[in-house]
């Protein structure tokens, strides 16, 4: 191994070896917990790393991370001026991120290894291979559970366990991504942490397969009016045995000889609500990793638009700050202090955030009529050759390049003086705008509408305060209003020259007016109201108000 032959350390230097005195039994490492078949839970089961990536869920919930993250481009960008920036493609470092880590792994198969240890032992390790002129070789993912990280003179170090020996690798080598963290050494493993919540999972699933290994039944007490012998009862259990244990065996018949009675003592699935439990620690781990559970297959009754908005969520609140984490350790092990001035890695999430193929083209289909992007740009983002003569930002008028607007042909007669137009005047030039708000307030009234009468038909059935629902789905509404509008106001605040913070507020602004006014009105999603609300908005957000 690479880590052998660069920084060899004897095996007496492991400070968590079981030879060493310093070595604390009272608070062992993950490696001592793991060898004893992991740690001892409420429920009986003992969990370690191994055991708990058998839980179906947590599995899942590890797959989730480590390929979303890995699936996610991390392009070398390089700063330009005003704010510019273009792919460093030229740059080495590109290719060692982008595309070829090591000669083992693809760009995947290294990001998701590193992730899934991360979310199993709390820290995710990497080695970075470097050449004699100070050139990156190789980025190696290493594994977690053999790794120990210690705060010794204020510096961290790191020791690695091979097959061979123990390798003390200095810190400028090391790519270390953390999770949850509380004194800046090593993270909490989640496994850990959380051991109870997967040893429930794990006891459910052996409950069930027991189950069904007995045939459905059984769990019992069985009763003689005299006595048994040794040699009568172990007879007695072996016949049981045969006639009930398995599937195949799932509804035999139990005869009883001799005046023998049968009592059954154990509860039946449908009263231990085996399946609701099962949910519930499905959605136990969920929250630990922050995963929605629709995308973990737990059955929902929620609409539609709650679901995507649970997408959005993921995105934003889970994958996002992953990524910061990872761009931060990358630049600051990959780049030298003089190239973190000029270069940077970076994650896009434009893949993520798609959407459906209607929202995109009406999004693309503003920004290239409003000499916010190219027609090749938007062409490049569905995975379409460019075209000859796209690569010019046009606005809607007459398709004409964004620096002839203004401009009078030769000859041309001049306008008259006009007198100070009013608020609908002013903003009558944003009137191609028009079926774009429109489609986007209806999009958004469809989505409230669905929800609406998921909500008052679960509440009818169920007894539940409707009024509440209401509340709280425009409270987390919010979010989706607040997407849908952001590349509305976008638009034009480019087309008045707002400054950035101008266009910012506007969009809170209206998010904020947008539900309050949904909350108070009860026919607001009908169609005429939804256009009435459409126009405004545009005429109001057009006038800077």
């Amino acid at each position: 191994m690479i880590l052998d032959r660069v920084f060899p350390l004897p095996r007496s230097a492991h400070r968590s070896s079981p030879e060493n005195p310093s070595t604390n039994l009272a608070d062992p490492d993950s490696w001592l917990i793991d060898y004893m078949n992991g740690g001892p839970t409420a429920s009986g089961t003992r969990v370690n790393a191994q055991t708990a990536t058998r839980v179906v869920a947590l599995r899942r919930c590890v797959q989730i991370l480590s390929w979303t993250l890995a699936s996610l481009p991390c392009p070398l960008y390089r700063r330009l001026s005003d704010d510019d920036r273009e792919r460093a493609t030229d740059h080495p470092k590109y290719n060692i991120v982008q595309n070829r880590p090591n000669k083992n792994h693809t760009r995947f198969m290294c990001f998701s290894i590193i992730e899934a240890n991360r979310n199993i032992y709390g820290d995710g390790f990497a080695f970075v291979d470097y050449a004699a002129n100070n050139r990156i070789l190789s980025v190696n993912p290493l594994k977690s559970g053999n790794m120990t990280v210690e705060m010794i003179a204020g510096e961290l170090v790191y020791t690695y366990k091979t097959a061979e020996q123990n390798v003390r690798i200095p810190r400028d080598v090391v790519l270390h991504f953390p999770g949850l963290n509380f004194d800046g050494v090593r993270s909490q493993s989640p496994v850990d942490a959380c051991r109870d919540a997967i040893g429930l999972a794990m006891a459910t699933e052996e409950f069930a397969s027991r189950y069904f290994s007995n045939g459905h039944r059984w769990g019992g007490v069985l009763s003689h009016p005299g006595e048994l012998k040794a040699d009568g009862m172990q007879n007695l259990r072996e016949s049981l045995a045969k006639v009930g244990k398995g599937i195949a065996n799932a509804h035999n018949p139990l005869i009883l000889e001799e005046g023998m009675t049968w009592a059954p003592t154990a509860n039946k699935p449908e009263e231990a609500q085996s399946r609701e439990h099962k949910e519930d620690t499905v959605r136990e781990i969920g929250r630990l990793f922050s995963i929605p559970p629709h995308m973990l297959g737990v059955e929902h009754s929620e609409p539609r638009s709650n679901v995507e908005q649970e997408s959005l969520e993921f995105v934003i609140y889970t994958m996002g700050p992953i990524a910061t984490l990872w761009e931060q350790e990358l630049n600051r092990k990959l780049l030298s202090e003089s190239e973190q001035k000029e270069y940077y890695f970076e994650f896009l999430f434009d893949g993520l955030l798609r959407g459906d193929a209607k929202t995109r083209a009406e999004v693309q289909s503003l920004k290239v009529n409003n000499g916010l992007m190219t027609r090749n740009e938007a062409r490049r983002m569905e995975n379409l050759n460019r075209k000859d003569g796209a690569d010019e930002l046009t606005v809607q008028a007459a398709l004409i390049p964004i620096d002839m607007l203004g401009r009078q042909p030769q000859n041309a007669p001049q306008a008259k003086p006009q007198s100070q137009p009013g608020k609908e005047e002013k903003a009558s030039d944003l009137s191609f705008l028009r079926p774009t708000f429109r489609a986007a307030f209806q999009r958004l009234a469809e989505k409230e509408q669905n929800a609406i009468d998921a909500a008052r038909k679960k509440a009818e059935k169920k007894g539940e305060d409707y009024y509440i629902w209401v509340k709280k789905f425009y409270g987390d509404h919010v979010a989706a209003v607040r997407m849908v509008l952001t590349p509305l106001v976008e638009t034009v605040g480019q087309l008045r020259a707002w400054p950035p913070e101008k266009i910012t507020a506007t969009v809170e602004m209206w998010s904020s007016r947008y539900v309050f006014g949904a909350v108070e009105d009860a026919k607001w999603t009908e169609a005429e109201k939804v256009r009435e609300r459409a126009d405004a908005a545009l005429m109001e957000i057009g006038n800077g108000t």
